[in-house]
């Protein structure tokens, strides 16, 4: 009984193979497809300033974000303000966990819930990049797709031509996904100037708006 137990937790944890929408296709062998994650080439460290809307229901909050993000060490350390200046949270992120530095008391009694949250959004959001090395192609209509197997269960970036960077990516098993819109050029680096995060199990979204990048 025992054994059964442990090999069903091992099959609960495997994700299944991607399957993309029926009107797209297996790319073809040998032919070569470009789309990558628009944070996975930042391997210096770079400073962002944004502003952050949560969205849970019929409540909102508006926040203002200073992050330093470091794309080499997928490190990011974010601090979060109100719209009047108050901390509200300082959070370091890594690949793995996270590092409380500041909750503030107004944040309320779900603060170690928010910090949790607020990490795993960020590290979905900015640090959540596979090589798509051994990423399957799939080619529709209007844009391709990558799809790779993480930790997370597998995650599919989705490119609209001419461009090679994705517009969007998604997790079909842990049931998020991130809308990369407005590309611009920030201090020589083109990055979405808005970002919408949607975790459908949390049951909240994030838009983010990027005003500002530059070197620390």
């Amino acid at each position: 009984m025992l054994i059964l137990l442990a090999l069903l937790s091992i099959f609960a944890g495997c994700a299944k193979p991607y399957t993309p929408p029926a009107n797209f296709s297996p790319l073809p062998s040998g032919t070569h497809i470009a789309c990558v994650h628009p944070f996975s080439a930042l391997k210096t460290p770079l400073h962002l300033r944004q502003t952050v809307i949560w969205e849970a229901g019929d409540r909102v909050q508006v926040m203002q974000g200073i992050m330093r993000l470091d794309g080499g060490q997928k490190q990011v350390r974010l601090l979060g303000l109100s719209e009047i200046g108050i901390k509200l949270f300082d959070v370091a992120v890594g690949g793995e966990g996270h590092e409380v530095h500041l909750l503030a008391p107004v944040v309320g009694s779900a603060r170690k819930l928010l910090a949790r949250q607020v990490a795993r959004s960020v590290r979905r959001i900015f640090l959540t990049y596979p090589d798509m090395a051994t990423a399957q192609a799939f080619v529709g209509a209007t844009s391709v797709i990558l799809a790779d197997h993480t930790d997370d269960g597998n995650q599919v970036l989705e490119c609209f031509p001419p461009m090679e960077t994705a517009l969007r990516t998604w997790s079909p098993d842990q049931r998020w996904e991130i809308d990369l819109d407005d590309y611009s050029l920030m201090n020589d680096i083109t990055l979405p100037g808005r970002i919408v995060y949607q975790d459908h199990r949390a049951g909240y979204v994030l838009t983010i708006i990027l005003h500002e990048v530059f070197e620390p």
